[in-house]
């Protein structure tokens, strides 16, 4: 009695491996994307606070579209080109201190109130990665300073 596998048998069992294998690489690129895009959404709130860093910004994106400045340079939060710190660009950014990578956001702003000691702005951020995106929208104060 022949007690090895035939190379059909060999074959039938390749195949199973093969669709298993790519049914596991699925789920994990699939867990992948959906961190990312959790991690994404969890840190808009940080990003705005960022902002108050820059307040010029504030006053410079305060018209259009929260995702305008997603761009050829800019195509994604996760790469971008512009700097986040100018103050002509509709962009702020995050480091993830999971991994000290910069997750990038574009917005914009509108006034919403002013008095002698603050601003109030209500500022729309987005973020956009792999065909999605999604927008939060946050009001930020900023205190005037006083020079003496």
């Amino acid at each position: 009695m022949n007690r090895g596998f035939s190379l059909v048998e060999f074959l039938v069992a390749l195949v199973i491996l093969t669709l298993v294998g790519i049914a596991l690489f699925n789920s994990i690129v699939y867990f992948i994307h959906r961190n990312l895009i959790d991690t994404l959404d969890f840190h808009m709130p940080d990003a705005a606070k960022n902002l108050i860093i820059y307040p010029n910004k504030l006053d410079t994106c305060d018209s259009g579209d929260a995702c305008q400045a997603f761009d050829s340079d800019c195509p994604s939060s996760i790469y971008c080109k512009k700097s986040c710190n100018a103050s002509d660009t509709c962009i702020v950014c995050y480091t993830n201190p999971n991994n000290g990578r910069k997750i990038y956001y574009s917005f914009n702003s509108s006034l919403i109130e002013s008095s002698p000691n603050s601003r109030t702005y209500r500022v729309t951020l987005c973020w956009k990665y792999g065909g999605q995106n999604n927008t939060l929208t946050v009001p930020i104060t900023i205190t005037n300073s006083t020079g003496g």
